[in-house]
């Protein structure tokens, strides 16, 4: 365990790198994964799309980060991003014929950590601002996003990011946030 992301501890090493560099190396490739079929001792070969690995690679560590703020645990953050990114590859072809891919697949994340926050209470960000202000501000302030990092990885426009930045900063609660 190397660093700590306000209060949550994750290993050094951050999954993706390698398979967005042999994306880059080979873009028509596409990662595949072997599955033993547990009816027969033969192997399954899966093979993903080279855009949805590119697309999962550059997301999958800021997923992660995102989740386990929100639930305060790396390991489960980890599994939640995983799960939404696997939601992502049963509508990848969806996905791309959406107005942005990014929207869906962050609102697949979204619906994921819902359901895993449910039992554990939300946190005062998401009791406070709607889910788009939070995330905004979780994203910029918490993790230390840029503009176009945020809006890139929400499926925001920047003007959109900024809109709900400054609302979050002048609502009546604003003194209240945890940033």
């Amino acid at each position: 365990m190397a660093r700590t992301d306000h209060g949550v501890t994750h290993p050094k090493s951050l999954c993706g790198a390698a398979e967005a560099a042999a994306a880059r190396r080979f873009p028509h490739a596409g990662a595949t994964a072997r599955l033993l079929s547990p009816v027969a001792d033969e192997a399954v070969e899966i093979v993903f799309p080279a855009d949805l690995v590119a697309f999962c690679s550059r997301r999958r560590a800021l997923y992660t980060r995102y989740s386990a703020l929100r639930i305060r645990s790396w390991t489960a953050g980890s599994e939640i991003a995983a799960a939404a990114l696997g939601d992502l590859a049963l509508l990848w072809r969806e996905a791309l014929e959406s107005p942005s891919p990014a929207a869906l697949s962050w609102q697949l994340l979204g619906r994921r950590v819902v359901r895993t926050v449910r039992g554990c209470g939300v946190d005062q960000l998401h009791r406070t601002l709607s889910a788009r202000q939070a995330d905004v501000v979780l994203l910029r302030y918490r993790l230390g996003l840029t503009v176009r990092e945020t809006s890139d990885l929400m499926g925001l426009s920047a003007a959109d990011v900024l809109v709900a930045s400054r609302a979050a900063l002048r609502s009546p609660s604003q003194s209240r946030l945890p940033l």
